[in-house]
């Protein structure tokens, strides 16, 4: 990943991988449910053959590239108030989650417990900072060894001796060069910190609104709650926003194997009414949801194997009322608490024992 080229990256309870700042934002307008269609046709005028054929293939490619990426988890389609909002990325609303009174139980408990400062971290670093040493130890720590290579080689001497001097030399510019890469990945770090306003708590699933989130999760996406992270409760005051991001993380093997691996399904739910901004945005797909109580989004940041997909980049826009949303992460593998849940709890459900008794 070239560094200036790739996005910056944070996680923990928020997402992974931000977006620059220069990045084009798609302007939506206020509806209260939008999809654009992101097809356009073209009147253009016939072009020459080997230009045909060319575009055809890049066509095929994309085609291609966009059915793979689609192999998501698996989910029950069959489930009550679901709707699909988008095809090829999938990206799907229930409505009517949870009622009212489970909303309520989620915020009520996560005011009790104290909201802070959402955490960030850089996700993505570890092959950065692999990117920025290996060009240093190409390109500034053998201009900065030169002058003491060239001096040594001009001195003669045995050759052993001499190839310790430059080894040397070199192995301090490496230094030299390693300090001030770790500098700089400090410095994105706090960068990041700039772009992620809200406050959140995660929740162990001490409280019937929590608890009866995790348990309808295991039902829509058919998975345990073992591969979830804990219920996570974030708030917005008004001017507060999360910028274009990605929830997956493209070196999610090694930064996030303590967690779980890669995140294959995000739900977002919303715990109150906002009827002007805060909406999440889809700048790619030309599409906006606007936060209605009790319903839930469902998407996917990577496919079922963990391949990265670029094309679910999404935001929640500036908040204008008070918002207050709870998010579960579905991971590849087990997340231990403190991110997962606790070792015993067990996800029960109001609504599946009145399923089962009806």
């Amino acid at each position: 990943m070239m560094l200036g080229q790739s996005a910056k990256a944070w996680r923990a309870h928020e997402c992974r991988t931000l977006v620059p700042p220069s990045s084009p934002k798609t302007s939506l307008p206020a509806s209260r449910l939008l999809v654009r269609s992101v097809v356009k046709r073209s009147f253009a005028s016939p072009q020459p053959a080997a230009t045909a054929s060319a575009t055809s293939t890049s066509l095929q490619s994309s085609i291609g590239n966009g059915q793979r990426l689609d192999q998501h988890i698996p989910i029950n389609m069959n489930y009550p108030g679901l709707q699909q909002l988008h095809t090829s990325p999938d990206i799907y609303l229930v409505k009517s989650f949870l009622d009212d009174a489970h909303c309520d139980s989620i915020i009520s408990n996560a005011v009790s417990k104290g909201l802070e400062d959402s955490p960030v971290a850089y996700a993505g670093w570890t092959r950065d900072a692999a990117e920025l040493l290996r060009m240093a130890a190409l390109g500034p720590a053998v201009w900065l060894s030169f002058p003491t290579a060239n001096a040594a080689l001009n001195a003669g001497g045995p050759i052993a001796q001499v190839a310790r001097q430059i080894m040397g030399a070199w192995a301090e510019a490496m230094l030299l060069c390693g300090t001030c890469i770790a500098g700089w990945l400090a410095y994105q770090q706090q960068q990041l910190k700039k772009m992620r306003t809200s406050t959140s708590v995660l929740l162990p699933g001490d409280d019937k609104g929590s608890r009866e989130f995790v348990a309808r999760s295991e039902d829509l996406l058919q998975s345990h709650c073992s591969t979830f992270e804990a219920p996570t409760v974030i708030h917005y005051d008004e001017g507060q926003v999360l910028s274009p991001h990605y929830d997956a993380n493209r070196e999610a093997v090694v930064e996030d194997a303590n967690r779980g691996g890669q995140t294959l399904a995000t739900l977002i739910l919303y715990l109150n009414e906002v009827t002007k901004g805060g909406r999440t945005a889809f700048g790619k797909l030309g599409l906006s949801v606007e936060p209605q109580k009790g319903d839930c989004l469902l998407f996917f940041p990577a496919t079922a194997a963990g391949e990265f997909d670029e094309r679910t980049e999404h935001e929640g826009e500036t908040a204008v009322q008070e918002k207050w949303i709870c998010r579960i992460w579905k991971h590849q593998n087990q997340v231990n608490p403190p991110m997962g849940l606790p070792a015993d709890f067990q996800a029960t459900s109001e609504w599946r024992r009145t399923s089962q008794t009806g």
